[in-house]
Formats: structure tokens, sequence, C-alpha cells
């Protein structure tokens, strides 16, 4: 038997994809192929975030949700390092994509970062793309400070 050859077929973000072909030449003629293909264990549709006053609503679609175990929803107030808000479980034999919101009560004055981690049964994950959000500082603090005449300072 020849031996096994490997060819990279393309690299994705967070995967690559390879195609293998096995030769047999020994009794008779056999082909065999093989590729790993695989789809993500969940498909998003869409990624959105909006300022609501002083928080943040988060809302997704996803188009398939095969073999998938959760997604977990993150914030970051500097897009380096992230921190997990809530994991919503999934039914992994959803096959269809649903509509999802999450609203982020506390967020920080000026930008937020949320991203989504997606997760299969087999504990492999892939990211979202990262979206930030600006939010305006506590409007509470700026009517005070009109009222006791305090002036504000602005970017230029």
């Amino acid at each position: 038997m020849k031996k096994l050859k490997i060819y990279k077929i393309a690299t994705t973000m967070s995967t690559t994809i390879f195609f293998s072909a096995i030769f047999c030449l020994t009794s008779y003629s056999g082909f065999w192929a093989h590729s790993n293909f695989n789809k993500p264990p969940i498909e998003l549709a869409y990624f959105k975030a909006r300022a609501e006053g002083e928080k943040v609503l988060l809302t997704w679609e996803t188009k398939s949700e095969q073999r998938a175990a959760y997604i977990a929803v993150e914030f970051s107030n500097d897009n380096k390092y992230f921190e997990r808000l809530t994991k919503i479980e999934l039914v992994s034999l959803h096959r269809k994509g649903r509509f999802y919101r999450y609203i982020d009560n506390s967020p920080y004055a000026g930008y937020n970062y949320y991203r989504l981690k997606l997760v299969d049964l087999d504990e492999q994950f892939d990211y979202s793309e990262t979206i930030s959000v600006f939010v305006e500082p506590v409007r509470e603090i700026t009517k005070t400070m009109k009222k006791k005449n305090i002036p504000l300072l602005t970017k230029p």
C-alpha cells in the first residue's frame, strides 16, 4: 500500500481543512478519499450591540446549531482580556437558527467590547467577531454638575 498523502486545502480563522487520499495497489485497484470539511457547530447570521441608555443590548441570530453545546457571552473593557458574562445552554439537535438577546446592565462608561464563544459537544470552540459599543457616562452626574454650574470637560 502506498503511503498516505495529506494535502492542505485551505485555512480559515480557526480551522485548517485537509484532504487525504489512500491508493491501494496490492490485490485490486481501490480508491478512498476523506475530508474534514467540518461545519462550525454554530453558524451566526449576525451579532450586534447597541447602547440603550446606561445598558447595552446584544442581539444575534444563528443559522444552525448542530452539535452545539452552549454560547458564552464575553465582555472586555480593553479588547484584550475577556470575561464571561453568561452561558446559554443549547439543544444540540436544533438544526434551525434562533434569535437571542442579552442585556448588559452594568457596562463601563466609554467603549465596551463583546464577543460570543461558540462551543460544540466536544468542547471545540470558535469566537464570533468582536464588536464594540460606546456607553455615555451616567446622566445623573451630568445633571448634578449642570445644576451646580460645574464645567464639563469635553473633547476638543
